[in-house]
């Protein structure tokens, strides 16, 4: 497995830490749903592994997480943590794919906040960028989300984290999608299920290289998501529905990722299972 020195010549690389938390509802099985849910990840996964495999400035690592009648990570490493570069094709296929059940978003919500501590997800020893989350429903929640959506609000590293939304098909609540992601303007729709492949790779790989570069602040997620619905759409001949202009993002082979201003200490703190007591510029 690959280590955070084996490509910097004994220097260290931070990490950048992409989660999935995507809907498997029984909901999914509609329009083969769940099928390009399946495909949309491996192509995704695969794309990143090639943008990221020889970077000597950042690790990227994904998690990925299903709900329906419950939640679950489904990828393996420690703590639910992939490196990219360790990722096999096979795996999308071992992560099975099934959609059945409720759509518990708000337990789904709770597992990511316990995820999202220096002490289990967020442990590492060369520093983190801020994360990357993408929800990923076709309805609305069964559950109680509102407390958990409450709850957390309160963990540092959820905010700021980039938080972008995809929302499938008219059924989709998009109104509970923008609480959980801070704002509409980072909510995506995807009209028509075949779409939905493309959806997942070209917004999860604008994120991903957008993370990578070094910022003052961490990547907006609003134009993110505009830039991925425009391309989308440009694919599929689709009307553009986020007209917001984006900045360039700029890949890792141009002119490398600089050390991330935003500094994230990672030295263990006192009750520190959400950065309370973490400073940031």
């Amino acid at each position: 497995m690959a280590g955070p020195n084996d490509m910097t010549g004994g220097l260290t690389n931070k990490e950048l830490h992409l989660f999935f938390i995507l809907d498997t509802s029984g909901s999914m099985q509609e329009n083969r749903a769940i099928e390009q849910l399946q495909e949309g990840m491996r192509a995704t996964l695969e794309i990143l592994k090639n943008k990221f495999e020889n970077s000597s400035d950042v690790c990227l690592k994904v998690a990925v997480m299903e709900f329906n009648t419950g939640a679950k990570w489904i990828t393996g490493g420690e703590n639910h943590l992939e490196d990219i570069r360790d990722f096999q094709a096979i795996r999308v296929e071992e992560m099975g794919f099934t959609a059945h059940g409720m759509t518990y978003m708000g337990y789904a919500l709770k597992m990511l906040a316990e995820g999202l501590s220096r002490n289990t997800m967020m442990k590492s020893q060369t520093g983190n960028k801020c994360p990357i989350i993408i929800f990923l429903t076709d309805g609305y929640p069964t559950d109680n989300w509102k407390g958990a959506l409450e709850k957390i609000r309160e963990n540092k590293w959820y905010q700021q984290a980039v938080k972008i939304g995809i929302a499938l098909g008219d059924k989709a609540d998009k109104d509970v999608l923008a609480q959980i992601v801070g704002t509409s303007e980072a909510v995506v729709t995807v009209e028509k299920t075949n779409e939905l492949a493309k959806m997942i790779e070209v917004l999860s790989v604008t994120a991903s290289l957008s993370g990578a570069v070094s910022q003052t602040v961490a990547p907006d997620a609003g134009k993110l998501a505009g830039q991925a619905q425009r391309e989308v759409g440009e694919t599929y001949g689709t009307e553009n529905r986020q007209t917001q202009e984006f900045e360039p993002i700029h890949t890792p082979e141009e002119g490398g990722m600089p050390d991330d201003p935003l500094n994230i200490p990672t030295e263990p703190q006192q009750d520190d299972d959400d950065l309370d007591d973490l400073e940031l510029d």
